[in-house]
């Protein structure tokens, strides 16, 4: 609190002097009102949120500094566009629930401003300085709570970009940090979750601990456990703080990257001079937050005498897109001579493009929320004091790996080599006589929303292209239509303005309730499970379930949403969740076994999987070698598997990013073939790689595509 309070009286101090000396007409200051976040609960947070966004008076809000809290403000301002500035929460979840996805979908206007890069731009640098200093291998702590989970998410995507062996991704919860994202691989205790890293011989741990608390915890464990071995320690941003200088002798020594100051806009230098110390996590990005909201304000001044809506929430948003310029660099504008410069042209109507003490200010044409480049200090401690060592950017090696300063574009790498080894496929297919689907959601509950809606998109999709029930085995919970949360009761919804899925002829099969993994098994072998719907009153539930009736002459389509998990981090062992994750899931060896008994009993002519769990090619790489299978999954071995479109009406995620991409491409032209589906699904799913497996055993995929899946077969004799 004091260094901010000192950073708002030098901004004032330096805007004062900058309308004395500007062509600017009409003097006005920023009245800054303070909230302490650590000192309020989730409730009181969220009442605040209601009071701020509803104030007319309250021109903008800058803060909360976390991103748990960030989130609250964030879906409070949404609907009335109330501008919200944050200057370090950088959550890449966040930013994509209340930007990315809103832009996407035809609603492009701004209120949320993320002065960094979001954390997978972090993550990519910390991973850069493990290679920098010869590191070949590195294991990751971090929370399980919304600041932790872009480095758990994105670390082993950008660690498969780099070439660099993740040992282990571990994420905590402890009494300091809880637990706020519960999907994918369980949370450890804080004290297990040391035990695992600690024991672990890597070149470096990286840790992204939410809590100080956390880190004294673990530089504490470090002296005891990293004695004789030469492992480092390397901290996200929250270290970068003068907490971590408490320690002591503990942090001596201790390395970490954090988003800072840019040193060519002669704000360190200035604020050496000034305080007599470096600006650490924040202040630097506080300071630019309080000179957009000087430069906004005076914009809208300037407008008021002939825009009676100057001072309205879209105005003011527009007024904070104005001062981009494309990534080129514009005024020096966070000195008072800077803001001079900057109020005159204001003044005479001239568009101007502002950099600030962080850099160039300028976000993304697209969405206009984070900044296009962060500027990253590598620092470290020593005798009580950090020391900057080096200054990173994006772009800094050179090497592709921090590529991107938006989380959703990357260059992925693809597989050329599978095109190849598909053209030497030399497979005889029996006559196609039949086309089946089986779709499973496997999770439950109102937070995994989007594993039940994409099963039925999926559904409806086939239903629309003549797909009859008899074909289709459906295997959901079907809990989130009638949830209490649900504000569009007995709905289901997948897109934006979509339609409702969950139309009165949905027929559902087997609810999860009826089914364990190894029944879903039995089922794909073409068995009947024994269900009692003799008091059925459930309108959607079969009353007779289908029967995957196939054999040599069928083509399959297996779709399976919901979590994955895989076992002691092992890239070749998993399972996908059933229900809540509390008993087996379908695991690799029940996936081979599975596999080998349908091609054993001619189960099918062709069998598709598509899935788009987490780690599900820890799962489906046993496809490999059994003719006429054909598998695509959303991620590799160690990756997570994102969702996607972001519904702020219901607070949840309607689908998951690799899925929609895969079917919407099929939707969009069913003669696409298996390999442009690859290349575009990898290219455009993001945070994970999408792998195709047995494209050697199946036939060249330039020719062979989906429709002969998506679409029912019709002999000559039914037409």
């Amino acid at each position: 609190m004091a260094r901010f309070l000192q950073i708002s009286d030098w901004y004032a101090e330096n805007f004062r002097q900058a309308q004395k000396n500007s062509a600017f007409k009409n003097d006005f200051e920023l009245k800054l009102e303070w909230y302490d976040e650590d000192s309020m609960t989730t409730e009181e947070l969220t009442t605040l949120a209601d009071e701020l966004v509803a104030r007319k008076d309250v021109f903008a809000i800058i803060g909360p500094s976390y991103s748990i809290n960030l989130e609250i403000f964030a879906e409070k301002c949404f609907e009335s566009k109330k501008p919200l500035i944050a200057p370090t929460a950088s959550s890449e979840n966040l930013v994509r629930s209340y930007a990315v996805n809103v832009a996407q979908y035809g609603r492009k206007k701004p209120f949320l401003w993320t002065l960094t890069q979001t954390d997978d731009a972090q993550s990519a640098i910390l991973i850069s300085q493990v290679l920098a200093n010869g590191g070949k291998n590195f294991s990751l702590l971090s929370s399980a709570d919304t600041y932790g989970r872009t480095f758990f998410e994105w670390m082993p995507f950008i660690a498969a970009q780099a070439g660099v062996e993740l040992v282990q991704n571990v994420r905590y919860k402890s009494e300091n940090t809880g637990q706020t994202y519960e999907a994918g691989t369980p949370a450890e205790q804080f004290e297990v979750a040391l035990e695992k890293v600690f024991s672990q011989e890597t070149d470096y741990i990286i840790c992204a601990l939410s809590s100080t608390k956390d880190i004294e915890t673990v530089l504490r464990t470090r002296s005891e456990m990293l004695k004789g071995k030469t492992t480092r320690l390397l901290f996200s941003d929250t270290a970068f703080s003068p907490e971590l200088l408490k320690f002591g002798e503990l942090a001596e020594g201790i390395e970490g990257v954090a988003p800072a100051v840019d040193p060519e806009s002669g704000f360190l230098n200035a604020y050496k001079a000034r305080f007599g110390s470096l600006p650490l996590i924040g202040e630097a990005h506080f300071y630019d937050a309080l000179m957009l909201c000087g430069f906004a304000a005076a914009a809208c001044i300037q407008k008021e005498n002939t825009d009676k809506n100057a001072f309205s929430n879209e105005n003011i948003n527009n007024c904070l897109i104005g001062f981009n310029g494309a990534n080129e660099g514009g005024i020096n504008a966070w000195t008072a001579y800077g803001m001079s410069q900057v109020l005159s042209k204001i003044q005479s109507g001239i568009s101007v493009n502002i950099n600030g003490a962080t850099g160039i200010l300028d976000f993304n044409s697209e969405e206009y929320t984070s900044v296009l480049k962060s500027v990253y200090v590598q620092w470290t401690v020593f005798e009580g004091n950090f020391i900057f060592i080096n200054y990173m950017t994006e772009d800094y090696y050179g090497s592709g790996l921090v590529e991107s300063s938006r989380t959703w574009v990357w260059d992925i790498d693809i597989d050329e080599n599978l095109l190849e080894k598909s053209k030497a496929a030399n497979i005889i297919y029996e006559p196609q006589k039949s086309s089946w689907a089986v779709i499973i959601a496997a999770s439950t509950g109102w937070s995994n929303y989007r594993h039940q809606a994409d099963a039925l998109y999926l559904y409806q999709f086939l239903k629309s292209n003549g797909f009859s029930d008899d074909n289709i085995v459906l295997i959901i919970a079907d809990d989130i239509a009638s949830y209490k949360r649900n504000k569009r009761p007995g709905e289901i919804f997948c897109r934006i303005n979509g339609e409702n899925l969950y139309t009165d002829d949905v027929e559902i099969d087997y609810l999860l309730s009826e089914l364990n993994p190894e029944r879903v098994s039995e089922i794909l072998c073409g068995q009947s499970v024994d269900v009692d719907r003799s008091t059925v009153t459930n309108p959607r539930l079969a009353k007779t379930p289908t029967v995957l009736n196939t054999d040599e002459h069928a083509n399959i389509l297996w779709f399976w949403s919901g979590h994955g998990a895989n076992r002691n981090g092992s890239s070749t062992l998993g399972q996908f969740v059933w229900k809540d994750g509390k008993e087996n899931g379908f695991t690799t060896e029940l996936m081979e076994k599975t596999l080998k008994k349908m091609k054993a009993e001619n189960r099918f002519r062709k069998l598709l999987i598509v899935t788009e769990t987490c780690y599900s090619a820890s799962v489906l790489h046993v496809a490999e070698g059994i003719d006429g299978v054909l598998a695509f999954t959303a991620a590799n071995g160690q990756e997570t598997s994102l969702a996607d479109i972001f519904s702020v009406e219901l607070g949840v995620w309607l689908s998951n990013r690799f899925t929609h991409i895969f079917f919407d491409s099929i939707m969009e032209n069913l003669d696409c073939s298996f390999w442009d589906l690859y290349n575009y699904s990898a290219s455009k799913t993001i945070g994970s790689h999408v792998c195709l497996f047995n494209a050697d055993n199946y036939e060249s995929l330039a020719f062979a595509n989906a429709k002969e899946f998506v679409t029912p077969y019709v002999s000559f004799d039914d037409l």
